[in-house]
């Protein structure tokens, strides 16, 4: 399966995350070094086109009824070390998710998500590029798309999986505006 993607939205997926990770924050969001985002697309032949990404700005991580159970996933199933547990983790916030839900067109759905991965979110050798068991735990059954952003001293690249499974691992076709 392919996600095609036009390389503007590529690129503003990547700024996003180097962006809150460089510790640059619009007053309207978690101050926070980590981004993640809502993509909406299309199902076409071979797959999906990305037709609009939203960087979520509110981390519902903190609401109270939220942070209780993403602790106890973190402890349970994160790689250890890196961020502290309260600074790890991203929760749609409900009154968001359903502003972008409505202005949905009537050929588009909700893909899935992104969110970042660096050299502040753990420590040690497990690929900061592929989806992490706790990643696997918060996505299974969702029949989403996770893509996973790697932000790197030197390189930043994007991979898709389905419910981040890295055994199900899309195309990414970055494509030119036309």
């Amino acid at each position: 399966m392919n996600i095609y993607i036009e390389k503007k939205e590529y690129d503003e997926i990547i700024n996003h995350c180097k962006r809150k990770l460089n510790g640059t924050f619009y007053s309207d969001e978690t101050k926070e070094k980590q981004a993640f985002g809502v993509i909406i697309g299309e199902t076409i032949e071979n797959g999906y086109r990305i037709t609009k990404i939203f960087n979520l700005k509110k981390n519902y991580r903190f609401n109270p009824s939220t942070s209780k159970k993403v602790d106890d996933y973190i402890k349970k199933y994160a790689i250890s070390g890196g961020m502290e547990i309260k600074e790890r983790a991203w929760s749609i916030d409900p009154i968001e998710l359903n502003n972008i839900l409505i202005s949905l067109t009537q050929t588009e759905k909700f893909l899935g998500t992104y969110h970042m991965h660096s050299k502040l979110s753990w420590k040690g050798d497990y690929p900061k590029d592929l989806p992490t068991v706790l990643d696997r735990k918060l996505n299974e059954n969702s029949e989403l798309i996770n893509l996973i952003v790697s932000i790197g001293d030197y390189e930043n690249k994007i991979r898709a999986f389905y419910e981040s499974d890295v055994n199900q691992e899309y195309n990414i076709i970055i494509k030119d505006e036309v």
